[in-house]
């Protein structure tokens, strides 16, 4: 089994071999052929800001990180050696003791064959993480999953095979005689990478309490990786549904000569189709009762607990929903076999979201992760259906070659894409989804009861594809607006007219909180029924009602709670507690409105606003804060601020860049007036640049001239990343964190749209063997790319005591 180079992008399978409970006679054994890397990691910044930081885990981006760890192996013993990651966030390349082994893409599981590269006694892996999007080929325009979080969000771990081994297996079926009996045909993927041929047994049985189908083979394994089918028959078979989740254990186990191996995976018999308009889910007439969910956890992010995963799918199945769009990205394995096991009907899709779909890049980070997820996920009877991309539009050359590559990797389930497009009678796509293979139809189609979109569409549904509406709700945000909205959809169900066009099924959006900047003045999307700890809303109780048929009143309502707390400047304290500070005066080098008035016509520019001003205290230090600033910029390369002191430290505020960042709403968004922009490539390029959003990490963007009286001068680097970060701390929607290794973040405010928040960062500078007097210091670009600025100085004299 192969790395993943740059070059080519192959999605490789995440073998799921240890998921029977290992017997303590063999626990020893077991242990050599595992070796958990998760942990702690040490964590940097382009190998600055050193720190650490447990895997798994989330935070919130950085632009780029490195983790690196060593771990003790015996090395490869004559077997092969694989790495496996459960996923990370954005992309990551990987190497283990300098040796390349690969770039991967987000979220989705993939295994690294690290035979040569690993090594006897101390190994060094590393990680170099871009957790905001990808790296070329991808580039980040080619991923719009939000919130955004970084991270190795899922665990790491070596294993040890045998030169023949399992690399994936898929039981196929077809159930007959009223579902009673299932024809199967077990796919086993096996990788010889000896010389020669093998001759190889494989045998297993797919199995659940006192029944057991077996099947056996012998094969002949040629060098390199090759495809083998093992048909066997099942009778007398559970069926697995929402109602009865009944499932099995797949275990296939290949013997080659002495040199075992074995893999095993849930498994269940169901049959889930579209007929006509409708789905049928084991011969019956199946009305979808949907949920859309994130695999977020408040400040966690993407890494929840087991405890967590099982706690939510059980909330999620009480309230009498039988379907969970997992979305917009691969969810956490364990929460797709939690779904078996609840009787909860999944989708899975890749973070393909408002993307060009005739973009190859597009088309290539769709394949990885999709295929990555399918691979993974291919045995779980839960799964019933694979979406394409979300509110992309329905490209009909993206559609056809993502349905057949789909098709390719499993030709059992349905296959859709969510689109977000109003048709209307002269563009409905439904000739292009039957030339392209898609199943049915999937529409986000938020308002669509009350605007009269639905009762138009209606009339426009065609006879042999089902529809579904994939997100509805939104801002219907109470008990009652959720209840009159789902019960106009119900009352239009095929299950309530089944002689008209209706729907199949609906999708709420959503289950809990997502942080998203710029929303509302919160920062958070409360189109849900539980915050992001789980805490339910009223209408958690109406979808509750509304599911089960059963009358679920809410309790009092809660309030949404505030928003978190700001760094804010203080009022100033009593004059003694900052002896030997003085305020520089910089009312005679703000330049702000001259320069701002400059770049508006170049960008519109988001502007410090809600700060306290005048004399106020930041970090425990006098500052005297004004309107205006002191910024350099191509038109104002050069600034100069009298100083007229000996200084034995010298405080800047600020250190900090304007970006473009536009003020008001487009007015295809006018009904939420805190957004400003929806895609964080509004501007691509950005016209101006600062760390993590744009600009080289280390770049030198500007400098402090600091000249003293005796006409000597030293010069203080602004470097991007380094000391200067990004004025914002979001990107897109989501929130990010702008960091400067070498400076500490002093200030963090909202201005008046949304929860868009800014900073302003602390640089210290202490002059060495003895203080001169200052003349001025010169604030002076040097990077025209930039647009740095300073808010405040202040100085502690030098005193010779």
């Amino acid at each position: 089994m192969n790395h993943c180079p740059l070059a080519r992008w192959v999605a490789l399978p995440l073998v799921l071999c240890f998921l029977n409970a290992v017997d303590p006679r063999q626990a020893a054994a077991a242990a050599v052929d595992r070796l958990d890397l998760d942990g702690a990691w040490d964590f940097s910044i382009h190998g600055r800001a050193h720190r650490t930081i447990m895997v798994p885990s989330s935070y919130a981006p950085v632009g780029g990180a490195t983790f690196e760890r060593t771990f003790e192996s015996p090395g490869a013993d004559g077997r092969r050696a694989f790495l496996r990651f459960g996923g990370l966030v954005m992309t990551g390349e990987i190497w283990l003791n300098g040796v390349h082994l690969g770039a991967f893409g987000p979220w989705t599981p993939f295994t690294i064959d690290v035979t040569r590269a690993l090594r006897p006694g101390t190994n060094r892996l590393r990680v170099e993480l871009s957790d905001l999007d990808g790296f070329d080929p991808w580039n980040r325009n080619w991923i719009t999953a939000i919130p955004r979080f970084g991270g190795i969000i899922r665990d790491v771990a070596l294993e040890w095979k045998p030169a023949v081994y399992i690399e994936n297996a898929r039981l196929d079926y077809k159930l007959t005689n009223g579902y009673r009996q299932a024809a199967c045909a077990l796919h086993v993927w096996v990788t010889n990478t000896e010389s020669s041929p093998a001759r190889v047994t494989i045998s297993g049985a797919v199995a659940r309490r006192d029944q057991r189908f077996v099947f056996s083979a012998v094969i002949n394994a040629e060098p390199g990786s090759s495809a083998h089918v093992i048909p066997f028959a099942a009778s007398d078979v559970a069926l697995w549904s929402p109602e009865t989740p009944n499932l099995y254990e797949l275990s296939v186990q290949l013997d080659a000569g002495g040199r075992t191996d074995r893999f095993s995976a849930l498994a269940g018999y169901r049959e889930f189709v579209a007929r006509g308009r409708d789905f049928y889910l084991n011969g019956q007439r199946y009305f979808l009762k949907g949920l859309f969910r994130h695999d977020i956890y408040g400040a966690q992010g993407y890494t929840l607990t087991r405890a967590q995963m099982d706690a939510e799918m059980s909330d999620i199945k009480s309230l009498g929903v039988n379907f969970v769009r997992l979305g917009h990205y691969p969810h956490d394995e364990h929460i797709v076999e939690r779904a078996a096991r609840e009787g909860l009907m999944v989708s899975g899709e890749p973070p393909i979201f408002g993307l060009s779909q005739k973009d190859p890049r597009v088309v290539e980070g769709a394949k990885f992760c999709l295929g990555g997820l399918i691979r993974r996920d291919w045995n779980n009877p839960a799964v019933v259906a694979w979406f394409l991309s979300n509110e992309s539009g329905t490209d009909l050359g993206y559609m056809k070659e993502m349905s057949a590559f789909v098709r390719g990797l499993d030709p059992g389930r349905l296959v859709s894409i969510v689109d977000n497009t109003k048709w209307s009678a002269k563009d409905v796509p439904w000739e292009k989804f039957r030339e392209a293979g898609i199943d049915f139809i999937a529409q986000n189609a938020y308002g669509s009861a009350f605007d009269g979109y639905y009762s138009k569409i209606a009339q426009l549904l065609p006879p042999d594809l089902p529809y579904m509406i994939s997100e509805w709700g939104g801002t219907s945000s109470s008990y009652e607006a959720v209840l009159n909205e789902g019960r106009f959809y119900l009352a239009h169900s095929r299950q309530a007219r089944p002689a008209a066009p209706g729907l199949a099924g609906i999708s709420f959006w959503e289950y809990e909180d997502i942080p998203m900047a710029r929303w509302n003045p919160e920062g958070t999307l409360h189109w849900s029924l539980v915050d992001s700890h789980r805490v339910p809303y009223e209408t958690y109780y109406a979808l509750k009602t509304l599911y089960t048929g059963k009358t679920y009143p809410p309790p009092r309502g809660r309030c949404i709670p505030p928003p978190a707390l700001e760094q804010l400047p203080q009022p100033a304290a009593p004059a003694d507690q900052h002896a030997g500070y003085r305020e520089i005066d910089l009312s005679r080098a703000v330049n702000s409105d001259a320069v701002l008035a400059g770049l508006r016509a170049v960008s519109p520019l988001a502007w410090p606003g809600h700060l306290t001003l005048g004399e106020v205290a930041v970090s425990g230090l006098p500052f005297h804060l004004d309107r205006q600033l002191v910024m350099a910029s191509p038109r104002m390369p050069s600034v100069r601020i009298p100083i007229g002191a000996r200084a034995s430290e010298v405080e800047f505020l600020g250190q900090v860049c304007f970006s473009s960042l536009a003020t008001k709403p487009p007015a295809s968004i006018a009904g939420l007036p805190f957004l400003a922009e929806v895609s964080p490539g509004i501007e691509s390029p950005p016209p101006f640049w600062g760390y993590p959003q744009s600009g080289d990490f280390g770049e030198l963007a500007a400098e402090y001239v600091i000249r003293f009286e005796d006409g000597s001068s030293i010069s203080l680097p602004l470097r991007n990343g380094i000391e200067l970060a990004n004025y914002a701390m979001f990107y897109g929607l989501s929130f990010i964190d702008a960091v400067a290794t070498d400076t500490r973040r002093a200030l963090c405010w909202k201005t008046n749209f949304g929860a868009k928040k800014y900073q302003m960062r602390l640089f210290s500078w202490r002059p060495q063997g003895g203080a001169k007097r200052i003349e001025s210091i010169e604030l002076r670009l040097r990077n025209h790319g930039y647009v740095p600025m300073a808010a405040a100085i202040t100085v502690q004299e030098y005193s010779s005591d």
